[in-house]
């Protein structure tokens, strides 16, 4: 009998970070199928560069502005019911999609398909942290944050097959569909608030404990630069004498190192005793691979200096993610809340600090824009270095 609850317990942890992963590849695969066809919307709507730009983020917006109120949401309705409606709001964006002849309406219809991630970034660390030991927890968001950098890839890879945007709607509703009703009939509706306070007696909380703000500062550098760099760099290495086929060529590797990181980094975390030593480690890495990039023209060496980033800026995300629970310790309320405020400020860096930081500091010299970048992935290390010392005790709270 104990075997078959077990087996029944494994079962819905399974489904549970499957499910979470599909969804994170499933948002990544809408969002950067924008990027190949970026002239073409350009043309259509008769847009600027940077209207095109603030399309792509959209999908952004609706975790970024409405992360936190979820947070009470859901407490109040659970995570099965809310991520039931944000994929169903996302469906919605995705047929929409299809009919739209005027940009604002095609630009409100793809900000709706972010509605698909809210409770997905925002709920992560807190859903995994109640069904894992702790330091497993970075493991599962590692995968997560993988998945999601497959579905960017894949989009980049076959978005151009597809003989048209109606072709490639289609099937991307498909899998909205698809996900909607897996995540009806196997996700289990967990538990995440274990706490009579209230969310804003524990918001209050949270914004006491000075580690969170470091971390929240941290995470929102590590995810900044990293979407500023992927966004530069073909240019970059353009401006370095390579074609255009080949500077994309070379930028993707940043996304294999990406997905390497995010799946191999946190299990080698998992077992230090000095967890933030390493990540300050690795902030300094990305660094120093950074400033390479600025320096050097050889081809190997650049794709070995990206491919180094990649992986360093992949390890760091899921393991800047789950400071609430690897080194602060915190109950599964507290999680929930300083996740969603993580996940604004992480959406928060990728949209402020390339846009209102490194372009205005870096003017139009590409080299400068590396080396800023090299700048502040130094200052992570340092907040990284100011944090608590993480000690696992082996057993779940």
């Amino acid at each position: 009998m104990n075997e078959k609850i077990q087996e029944k317990i494994s079962y819905q942890k399974l489904a549970c970070v499957l499910l979470f992963c599909l969804c994170s590849f499933a948002i990544n695969l809408y969002s950067a199928q924008l990027s190949p066809l970026a002239e073409q919307l350009m043309e259509q709507f008769h847009i600027t560069k940077s209207q095109y730009t603030s399309l792509y983020m959209s999908t952004l917006l609706p975790s970024l502005f409405l992360g936190i109120p979820f947070t009470w949401l859901v407490r109040r309705y659970g995570i099965k019911r809310c991520q039931s409606v944000g994929l169903f709001i996302g469906f919605t964006g995705l047929c929409l999609r299809i009919f739209c002849s005027r940009f604002i309406v095609f630009y409100f219809s793809t900000l709706l398909i972010g509605f698909s991630n809210i409770v997905i970034s925002t709920m992560g660390v807190t859903t995994f942290s109640k069904i894992f030991k702790k330091e497993n927890v970075g493991i599962a968001i590692g995968c997560m944050i993988a998945f999601g950098a497959g579905g960017k890839a894949v989009a980049e890879a076959t978005t151009s097959l597809f003989p048209g945007f109606l072709s490639m709607s289609l099937l991307d509703i498909c899998i909205q569909s698809i996900l909607f009703v897996a995540w009806l009939l196997l996700m289990k509706d967990y538990k995440v608030s274990d706490s009579y306070h209230t969310v804003g007696q524990t918001f209050q909380q949270v914004l006491r404990d000075k580690y969170i703000w470091i971390g929240a500062v941290a995470l929102m550098l590590v995810f900044g630069l990293y979407t500023g760099m992927s966004a530069h760099l073909p240019s970059i290495l353009h401006g370095k004498g390579y074609s255009l086929l080949q500077a994309g060529a070379m930028t993707s590797v940043i996304s294999i190192g990406y997905f390497l990181g995010a799946i191999f980094l946190p299990r080698i975390a998992s077992v230090l005793k000095n967890q933030k030593m390493f990540m300050s480690m690795l902030a300094i890495i990305s660094s120093l691979c950074t400033v390479v990039l600025a320096v050097k023209n050889e081809m190997m060496i650049l794709i070995s200096s990206i491919l180094g980033v990649g992986i360093c800026v992949g390890g760091l995300l899921p393991l800047t993610l789950t400071i609430p629970v690897t080194m602060l310790h915190f109950n599964t309320q507290k999680n929930q809340v300083s996740g969603s405020l993580f996940t604004t400020f992480q959406l928060g860096g990728a949209v402020l600090i390339p846009a209102y930081i490194i372009i205005p500091l870096a003017g139009n010299h590409i080299n400068r824009i590396l080396l800023y970048t090299a700048l502040l992935m130094l200052v992570e290390g340092v907040l990284f270095a100011c944090m608590p010392k993480n000690q696992y005790k082996g057993k779940d709270k």
